[in-house]
């Protein structure tokens, strides 16, 4: 089906103009054929923006365990920034093979679904370390501790099951780049919801002046902070993209 350049509404396939806002409809410009537009400067710089951000959180860590002399501290940051770049990459496939004109297929999304599945399980492990802390947190409170721990741990890999099966059976039925979409905005909702949680626990543990209070809830912050982030990317890919298609399409056709 043909999808207008302007307001992206999948048109019937004999369509001439979107049914939507009236765009004439036309058979695809293949990308090397296009004209140049020009983006407004305000799309640029959000994205520069981010761009800059991700950088940082991502390599920064990477930059400092590599001067602080201890090997262990440099490959636990170098596995850090692989699977946050992997989950990246793997979130922000779907819309810019859509802005490059190629082909998405239901094999596709595999990868973001897999990075999908992974950050929403790096929501739980956040939520699960803030929760631990603000139960157990300066109270001595010995096996139950241990053992609430330990459960966190098991749940871990089935959370990560559990979201990979409801993200398969989503992708059956949407379109790739729905799918993408859609997952995006669970994810943003999941990190907020986290965010709203951890802090007010952050809050309240930090007051009672144990050792190394707000160390979990910290971690629990950071996490949701980071997926969000992450979350962020094919927003600002569509956001991009889309500006484009709407300076695009008020551009004549070569012919």
């Amino acid at each position: 089906m043909p999808v207008c350049p302007t307001c992206e509404f999948q048109a019937p396939a004999e369509s001439v103009e979107c049914p939507q806002c009236g765009t004439a409809l036309s058979a695809p410009v293949p990308w090397s054929e296009r004209p140049a537009v020009r983006r407004p400067v305000w799309v640029h710089m959000i994205v520069g923006a981010y761009v800059l951000l991700v950088g940082a959180l991502t390599f920064g860590p990477v930059v400092a365990g590599f001067f602080s002399g201890n090997l262990g501290t440099f490959g636990a940051t170098l596995l850090y920034a692989a699977v946050l770049s992997a989950c990246g990459a793997s979130l922000i496939a779907i819309p810019v093979r859509a802005a490059r004109d190629l082909p998405n297929t239901q094999r596709s999304i595999w990868l973001p679904l897999l990075a999908s599945a992974t950050l929403a399980a790096l929501l739980f492990l956040g939520f699960g370390f803030a929760a631990h802390e603000f139960a157990f947190g300066g109270k001595n409170a010995g096996a139950e501790e241990n053992t609430a721990l330990t459960a966190i741990w098991v749940a871990l890999p089935l959370v990560w099951v559990g979201w990979a099966v409801l993200f398969g059976v989503m992708s059956l039925h949407l379109s790739p780049e729905r799918f993408a979409g859609r997952v995006s905005k669970a994810l943003l909702t999941g990190s907020a919801l986290e965010l709203l949680v951890a802090i007010p626990m952050h809050m309240v543990v930090r007051q009672r002046g144990y050792c190394c209070a707000g160390f979990g809830t910290g971690i629990g912050i950071g996490i949701g902070i980071l997926v969000m982030l992450v979350a962020l990317g094919p927003a600002v890919v569509f956001l991009f993209y889309r500006r484009y298609k709407q300076a695009y399409a008020r551009r004549p056709r070569p012919e």
